[in-house]
């Protein structure tokens, strides 16, 4: 596949690895929308190598996972409070949002509720300041923190016990997104439409603050990401509370 120039290097592809030097047949996708969802290209070039009668359901991700994998929230006592997973870290610095928000959200979402945070080990800070901040704010939340302590296979099937995850445009998102977990996404505009927002539009809402800067392809022209900075706390509270109370969650 060839034409798309997202995530190429800087200075673009090397000479070598152009498709024409290397490959016979090719789609060159250079005139099409360059925000069309991933999963539709992906789509696209599955009908150019040959692939026939499929459509997006027959693409979704998927995980099989049995009941050996390790869950971080096995025997958790509930009693009755909501388990929101955090994902506050992200690739890159200007992805992630500001640490006190997190507890202005706890705040507004309530004492009652089990916040349990993911990551890798570089984010343990990150996890650290949050946990500090929810605590500052709602001291009888119960904080549990796995940063550090997740494969990948652990960390989708505890994200598939949470009632809710709250995350970055991280590989946690999609996890959630793809398993079918509510989920509520704090992203930019960088890459907007490309491979977010998707999923279920009742089970997964994607918040941004849409600036005229947006599709920047992640070359930020300002001192902070203002589409992420610019996601206040009210509105992922409000957003959380709308996925914590519809009816699918009764059933």
């Amino acid at each position: 596949m060839t034409g798309c120039n997202l995530n190429a290097p800087g200075k673009g592809y090397p000479e070598t690895l152009k498709p024409s030097s290397l490959l016979k047949k090719q789609l060159d996708v250079s005139t099409s929308d360059p925000w069309v969802h991933e999963l539709l290209i992906t789509l696209d070039f599955l009908v150019f190598m040959g692939c026939e009668a499929i459509s997006l359901d027959d693409i979704r991700p998927e995980f099989w996972l049995d009941d050996s994998e390790k869950n971080h929230l096995h025997g958790l006592q509930r009693n009755g409070r909501n388990v929101i997973g955090l994902f506050p870290g992200a690739s890159h610095r200007e992805k992630r949002w500001e640490s006190h928000n997190y507890g202005e959200l706890a705040k507004r979402l309530g004492q009652q509720q089990i916040y349990v945070i993911f990551g890798s080990s570089e984010d343990r800070e990150l996890a650290k300041q949050a946990a500090l901040f929810i605590k500052a704010n709602c001291e009888n939340a119960e904080i549990l923190d796995f940063t550090g302590q997740s494969t990948l296979r652990t960390l989708v099937k505890t994200i598939m016990s949470c009632d809710l995850l709250i995350s970055m445009d991280t590989s946690g998102l999609h996890m959630a997104v793809a398993a079918g977990v509510p989920a509520i996404g704090i992203v930019g505009g960088g890459h907007f439409g490309r491979f977010v927002p998707w999923g279920d539009p009742a089970k997964h809402i994607f918040l941004t603050n849409k600036t005229g800067c947006f599709h920047c392809n992640w070359q930020c022209i300002h001192d902070e990401a203002e589409c992420i900075t610019g996601v206040s706390p009210q509105e992922v509270a409000m957003a959380a509370s709308k996925l914590l109370n519809y009816e699918w969650q009764q059933s």
